[in-house]
């Protein structure tokens, strides 16, 4: 019944948008913003596909089956100040909702106000919610992947036969693996699509912000909440995930450290640690972006490095088409509708 319930949706919100952007988005040569609307409708129509998927496919509850198979959801009980935090968190914004005056949302004009404010509602609250599945669920596997390194820390120190143990965290770590992968295959093209439409995005609120802020400050102030949530999306889409994948990199670096393992020499237990070490590099451990690249710190530095060149670009472009004196001489249509 859920799974009918979010087909309805989706082709609602579908045909919608579709009509949206064929007849009545203003495509005005003065509002970058009109392009950054457009992106935001496009995102959550991608999450509600997505969200019907992993409905359908039953994602989530295979990986909160895995993930308490590793360790019985032990670091899950240590995070527990974490997770009240984040209720707590959750309910204040509710409550500020409530506050908020709802014919704010009547972004698109007078016409069919009431139909327009459910779905622009829906819409965008499915796409919060996408975007918090992704996120908690990586948090959830990086607490998992923590603890784990913090109990590997200790082999050797409570009196047990080193290689038996290690041989008990490598079979360990094969099942925390496995959740890495299930998180991968679930996100992975959610994390590329989101991506790849949410770094236009930022670019074209950071040229809008940077375009007002020449007319007034006041204009910029109005197009700063555009840009701070897309910042926000690009954080949670990358940094999550490269905290995920720096944890279980750390991993080698334990092994290396501990004296214990390699002095004095056992060779049980140093083919132990050579294969734990071999399992550990794997290139594609990590939460990908479809397949091509695993999120990491120097994927963040290329998107990041990519983003500002485009928009010094952008910028730059912009400026050398406008005269001194304020006005700017005939240009291509086709370069005018970008800006």
């Amino acid at each position: 019944m859920g799974v009918l319930n979010y087909c309805h949706c989706f082709v609602l919100v579908s045909i919608y948008m579709f009509f949206y952007v064929l007849f009545f988005a203003d495509y005005s040569a003065k509002t970058a913003l009109t392009i950054v609307e457009l992106n935001w409708s496009f995102q959550s129509v991608l999450s509600i596909m997505f969200s019907l998927h992993w409905t359908h496919k039953n994602y989530f509850a295979e990986l909160f089956r895995l993930t308490h198979k590793v360790n019985k959801s032990a670091s899950h009980l240590e995070s527990k100040s974490w997770i009240y935090f984040v209720f707590k968190f959750g309910l204040f914004d509710y409550c500020d909702y409530l506050l908020l005056d709802i014919k704010a949302l009547s972004a698109y004009g007078p016409k069919l106000v009431t139909l327009q404010m459910v779905i622009f509602t829906y819409s965008y609250f499915v796409w919060i919610g996408a975007m918090s599945h992704y996120i908690i669920f990586t948090v959830m596997v990086y607490f998992e992947s923590e603890y784990f390194n913090r109990q590997l820390a200790t082999v050797g120190k409570n009196g047990r036969e080193i290689g038996e143990e290690l041989l008990e965290f490598y079979l360990k770590h094969c099942q925390m693996a496995d959740v890495i992968y299930h998180l991968d295959r679930t996100f992975e093209v959610y994390t590329f699509a989101m991506i790849g439409s949410n770094i236009p995005t930022t670019i074209f609120s950071l040229l809008a912000f940077f375009m007002n802020l020449r007319v007034s400050w006041v204009a910029a102030v109005f197009t700063g909440p555009s840009v701070i949530v897309c910042i926000i999306t690009l954080i949670g889409l990358t940094a999550v995930p490269a905290k995920l994948h720096r944890s279980i990199t750390k991993i080698e670096k334990i092994l290396y450290a501990n004296k214990r393992i390699w002095s004095p020499y056992c060779e049980k237990t140093y083919q132990i640690a050579q294969v734990f070490i071999t399992h550990v590099n794997q290139t594609d451990l990590g939460v990908s972006v479809w397949g091509f690249a695993v999120v990491s710190k120097p994927l963040i530095l290329t998107t990041v490095s990519l983003t500002i060149t485009y928009l010094s670009f952008l910028l730059q472009m912009k400026s050398s088409f406008v005269s001194n004196d304020g006005s700017s001489p005939p240009i291509n249509d086709t370069v005018s509708l970008l800006f």
